[in-house]
């Protein structure tokens, strides 16, 4: 026998047959309450009905349902739709799951993380390119700039045939300007080129400023009948720079000055 109080109450042992029963009171004696099954919990109903063993948390019906605080009690929070994320709607509010795509009000906006959380970067204006700004700030849209990919001016001499490799560009070029002189500027012999190590053409003043021409081999060209020719093209591109050749004939020294683009 087990004793359940008042003592006067008695409770034949058999009628809580499996380990885990309960002893309740019934409507007007105690009763059985059969022990509830594996990862249940003791739910009461309110007074005058009978407890009862319930699921552990409100049942989470498809993967990826969520179990959250409630008003008073836990509840299920359903999964989102594809594409949407949870997203907090403050103390006392449950989360809800919108649409990134909805937060995306235009056509080529992006998502980027900003100081603190996710947000957006609308899309830029026609012809912008998207410019990085360094790490810990947010790129933009801006207009291509030649001061943004690179420019190299440099300048050099030269007096005799052969190769001369310039280098310190920081890049490989895809085009160069030449603009050359006599380097005995009494001379007044020219040359304005421009070479992308394929085409090499150029326009010159030569013969002491008594003649202008142009050249479509060469992108460095002076001449004179009283001295010599010194013509140059570029026969190399590299990583960091390019090869002039030359072609020297009799004797002439020239200043040139180089812009390159990338």
């Amino acid at each position: 026998m087990r004793v359940t109080a008042p003592v006067t109450d008695y409770i034949r042992a058999s009628v809580m047959s499996v380990r885990g029963d309960l002893a309740v009171r019934g409507l007007l004696v105690p009763e059985r309450l059969a022990a509830g099954a594996d990862k249940t919990y003791f739910q009461g109903k309110g007074a005058g009905v009978i407890p009862a063993y319930s699921l552990q948390m409100p049942p989470l019906v498809n993967t990826g349902d969520l179990l959250v605080r409630g008003g008073a009690v836990p509840q299920r929070l359903a999964v989102g739709a594809v594409g949407t994320v949870l997203t907090g709607a403050g103390a006392g509010a449950l989360p809800l799951y919108k649409s990134l795509f909805n937060w995306l009000t235009t056509r080529g906006d992006i998502w980027i993380r900003g100081a603190a959380a996710v947000q957006k970067l609308a899309a830029g204006a026609l012809n912008t390119y998207f410019k990085s700004q360094g790490a810990g700030n947010l790129p933009i849209y801006e207009k291509l700039a030649l001061r943004d990919t690179g420019v190299k001016i440099g300048s050099g001499t030269r007096n005799s045939a052969g190769d001369q490799v310039i280098t310190g560009i920081g890049y490989r070029p895809s085009i160069i300007i030449f603009f050359a002189v006599d380097s005995l500027s009494s001379n007044v012999n020219l040359s304005w080129g421009f070479d992308n190590g394929t085409e090499h053409y150029c326009t010159n003043i030569t013969e002491h400023g008594a003649n202008v021409g142009s050249n479509f081999s060469k992108s460095l060209y002076l001449s004179s009948s009283m001295t010599g020719t010194l013509t140059g093209y570029v026969s190399a591109l590299g990583s960091d720079g390019f090869t002039i050749t030359w072609t020297l004939g009799a004797t002439m020294s020239c200043i040139f000055i180089y812009l390159c683009l990338p």
